[in-house]
C-alpha cells in the first residue's frame, strides 16, 4: 500500500408576456438562467483485444496506474464539456420554443391592429365628403356641432396612434424573429460539438478498456504486486462463481447518498461539472462491502480520489465489470486476492478531494463509466 497524502477537507455539501420587444428579452433571459442539467453517453462496446491493448503490454504497474489516472483525468474534461453544451443546447431550444409562441402572439396583435386601421380607413372613405367646414356649416346646435367636430378629432386622433403601435409591434416582431434565428444557429452548433465529445468519449472506452485488461492480466501474472502466479491467493478471474449481478449495496449503513451520478454544481467551487460516481455518506470507518464475487486489482493512492480500491468482478450480463471505492481510509483485502459478494473489503474515509466521510463507488462496463444506480 502506498503511503497516503493528508486528506484534503472542505466544509459540507451540500401574467401573461408583454409584447413589447423589452419585455421579449427579459423573459427570454429568464429561462437563460436556469440550470437543469441532463446527460447521457453511450455505453461503447470495446474489443480488448484489439490494437490499444498493444500499447499498454510493456507498462509497469506504476505506469498502469498513472495513465488510468490521466485517461479518467481527459474522460472527466470531455464529459464536462458535454454537460456545458448540452446545457447550452437546452437552453436554446427553450429560447426557440418561447419566441416562437411570443412571434404567434405578436401575429395575432398585429392582426388586431390592422383590422381596427382597416376599419378607420373604410370609415374616412365613406365620410370622405365630411371635413371641419362642413361641419361647422351643419344645422343644429353649438353643442352638437362641438360634438361632431370632437368625433372627427378622435377618429384621426386613433388612426394616428394605432400606426404608431402597428409600426413598433411590426419592429418587435422583426426582432423575435432574429432572435429564434440566432437560436438555431445555437442548437445547430451544439449538436456538432456535442457529437465530436461522444466521438472523442469512445475513444477513451476503447482506450480504459484496454489499459483495465492489462492491469487485470498484470494482476493474475503476479506482475502489478511481485507475487508469483501460483502465491498469495492469486486468483483467475475466469475461476470466480459467476455473478448475476451487482446486488449488494456496497455501503449498508450509509444514511446519506450526497451525490449522484452524473451532471451537478461542483462542490469546490467550480461551476457544472460530471460526477463520475455515486457518493454514499457514512461515518469514517465504516465496513465497505463487496457487491459481489470478484478479485482484487489494485490498491493506491489516486489523487483527488484518495485511497482507491478496484475490484474485478468479471463479465456481467456480456459486459466486462469493474468497480471501484475511493477516498476510503484503509484496505481489508489483499491486491490478487478473491473476494466473495458481502464480503468486507475497505473502510469508509475522506482521503483526497473530499468534503467528508463516504465512498465515491464507481462501475466500469467494457471501460465505460456508467450510472452505478
Amino acid at each position: 500500500m502506498e503511503t497516503s497524502m493528508a486528506p484534503l477537507r472542505r466544509g459540507p455539501w451540500g401574467e401573461g408576456c408583454s409584447m413589447a420587444t423589452k419585455s421579449v428579452w427579459v423573459t427570454i433571459a429568464a429561462i437563460s438562467a436556469a440550470v437543469v442539467i441532463s446527460l447521457g453517453i453511450p455505453i461503447a462496446q470495446a474489443d480488448p483485444g484489439g490494437g490499444e491493448s498493444k500499447h499498454y503490454a510493456n507498462y509497469t504497474a506504476a505506469e498502469l496506474r498513472q495513465e488510468l489516472l490521466k485517461l479518467e483525468e481527459e474522460q472527466r474534461d470531455i464529459a464536462n464539456r458535454k454537460v456545458i453544451a448540452e446545457e447550452r443546447l437546452r437552453v436554446a431550444n427553450e429560447r426557440v420554443e418561447l419566441t416562437r409562441a411570443l412571434i404567434e402572439d405578436q401575429k395575432a396583435q398585429l392582426a388586431v391592429r390592422e383590422a381596427q386601421l382597416n376599419r378607420i380607413a373604410l370609415q374616412r372613405y365613406q365620410d370622405s365628403g365630411v371635413n371641419t367646414t362642413v361641419v361647422l356649416m351643419m344645422n343644429g346646435s353649438t353643442s352638437e356641432t362641438l360634438n361632431r367636430l370632437t368625433v372627427l378629432q378622435q377618429v384621426t386622433d386613433t388612426a394616428s396612434s394605432l400606426l404608431t403601435s402597428l409600426r413598433l409591434e411590426q419592429s418587435s416582431l422583426e426582432d423575435m424573429m432574429r432572435s429564434e434565428q440566432a437560436a438555431i444557429t445555437i442548437i445547430e452548433a451544439e449538436q456538432i460539438e456535442i457529437a465530436t465529445l461522444d466521438e472523442e468519449a469512445l475513444v477513451k472506452v476503447v482506450q480504459v478498456s484496454a489499459l483495465l485488461n492489462s492491469m487485470r492480466g498484470l494482476t493474475v501474472a503476479g506482475g502489478l504486486f511481485g507475487y508469483n502466479a501460483a502465491g498469495a491467493g492469486v486468483v483467475n478471474p475466469e475461476e470466480l462463481i459467476p455473478n448475476p449481478s451487482l446486488s449488494l449495496k456496497p455501503v449498508q449503513n450509509s444514511f446519506i447518498e450526497t451525490s449522484p451520478y452524473g451532471p451537478r454544481i461542483d462542490p469546490f467551487g467550480r461551476g457544472l461539472s460530471f460526477h463520475d460516481g455515486y457518493d454514499m455518506a457514512s461515518p469514517c470507518g465504516s465496513v465497505i462491502n463487496s457487491a459481489a464475487n470478484g478479485y482484487v486489482m489494485d490498491y493506491f493512492w489516486a489523487g483527488s480520489y484518495g485511497n482507491r480500491l478496484v475490484i474485478d468482478h468479471g463479465v456481467i450480463d456480456g459486459k466486462h465489470v469493474v468497480v471501484s471505492n475511493n477516498h476510503v481510509s484503509g484496505s481489508l483485502v489483499k491486491p490478487g486476492s478473491q473476494v466473495e459478494q458481502g464480503q468486507p473489503v475497505a473502510l469508509v474515509g475522506s482521503t483526497g478531494a473530499s468534503t467528508g466521510c463516504h465512498n465515491h463507488y464507481m462501475i466500469w462496463m467494457d471501460g465505460q463509466i456508467v450510472d452505478p444506480t
